[in-house]
């Protein structure tokens, strides 16, 4: 009979130490934003793109999470926005010049950031390198922008999205 106890015993106290180490973990990961969140910013990006890199091509436009959810934090911070993204793209640009870009180049790991209160539209804040993944905080001197393209150049005023 005691030695049943002892099991008894044994047993709820191995229970009860492994629902306290479960309930030690940490809280799942926010998952980010949602697809028609980056698509949000995707499309102001784009409408930038288009009006302004006249003769480039976008290769590709894509939100890097993994990469992107600490500098946003810190990009947040810096412009009291209640959420900020970063988006990365890779472009190519024209045969013709266009100031502080080489023609026929591919720029790639381009950053694009965008801020925005809560529930209200992006806004396109900053843009160009280095990319993402270097981004160390927006106070960082970046030295890897192309000569003659300004490094930071913030853009304050929303950019109207055109549904296509």
């Amino acid at each position: 009979m005691a030695l049943k106890k002892r099991w008894a015993a044994l047993v709820f106290a191995l229970l009860l130490i492994l629902s306290l180490a479960a309930c030690r973990q940490a809280p799942a990961k926010e998952s980010g934003y949602s697809e028609a969140d980056i698509q949000a910013a995707k499309d102001i990006v784009t409408a930038y793109f288009q009006t302004h890199f006249t003769g480039c091509t976008l290769l590709k436009l894509y939100y890097d999470e993994a990469n992107a959810r600490n500098a946003e934090q810190e990009w947040a911070a810096q412009y009291g926005a209640d959420e900020v993204i970063v988006l990365s793209s890779d472009y190519r640009t024209g045969p013709e010049y266009l100031s502080g870009l080489e023609p026929n180049e591919d720029y790639l790991g381009w950053t694009w950031i965008l801020a925005r209160e809560k529930g209200g539209s992006w806004e396109l804040k900053d843009k160009g390198y280095p990319p993402v993944s270097s981004v160390v905080s927006p106070t960082s001197e970046r030295t890897d922008a192309p000569t003659g393209m300004p490094a930071t150049e913030p853009t304050t005023a929303a950019i109207p999205v055109t549904q296509g």
